[in-house]
């Protein structure tokens, strides 16, 4: 073998390496098993209403898993604000996030097809179940950075849309 050929067949295995680690920390695995964070809810008489409105799943089985966030360092260290469990139906799905603090939010959801509270993922990691971002970000080796997703609430009943895939 050449020294390109193997130097081309090291860079694929690192590559690789680095999918199965970044997938394996993705913080989409644990929505299930995640305590909501306390805060940032106004009374009802101030109440802002969030409507996350999710397309893209290829089937109704299984369910939606949505994690609402509400801070980089949360994001990145899987402590959501809310969250909630949701039926796919007619291959969309929508949480209204009820009494909601106008601010900077990120938003993150996966359909669990087959129910079981996890990402489901193929060889080297990658996710066999779709999955999405606020601001439909996508990460190249894992989930995106924080400033991608981010997004400000700032509107009673305002809707963000995301595509699962």
């Amino acid at each position: 073998m050449g020294t390109g050929h193997k130097k081309n067949l090291k860079e694929k295995t690192m590559k690789h390496f680095l999918i199965i680690f970044l997938i394996i920390l993705c913080p989409l695995t644990i929505f299930a098993t995640q305590a909501p964070v306390k805060g940032k809810v106004k009374s009802n008489a101030e109440s802002k209403n969030l409507i996350i409105n999710i397309t893209g799943f290829k089937t109704n089985q299984g369910v939606a898993r949505i994690a609402l966030v509400d801070s980089k360092q949360n994001y990145d260290n899987d402590k959501n604000l809310r969250q909630k469990i949701i039926p796919v139906k007619d291959k969309k799905a929508q949480y209204i996030v009820k009494n909601l603090e106008f601010g900077k939010y990120a938003v993150k959801v996966f359909h669990d097809e087959n129910s079981n509270g996890k990402l489901d993922t193929a060889i080297f990691g990658i996710p066999t179940e779709a999955y999405g971002f606020s601001n439909n970000a996508r990460g190249k080796f894992g989930a995106p950075d924080y400033s991608k997703v981010v997004f400000e609430f700032n509107t009673q009943d305002q809707e963000i849309f995301i595509k699962v895939k």
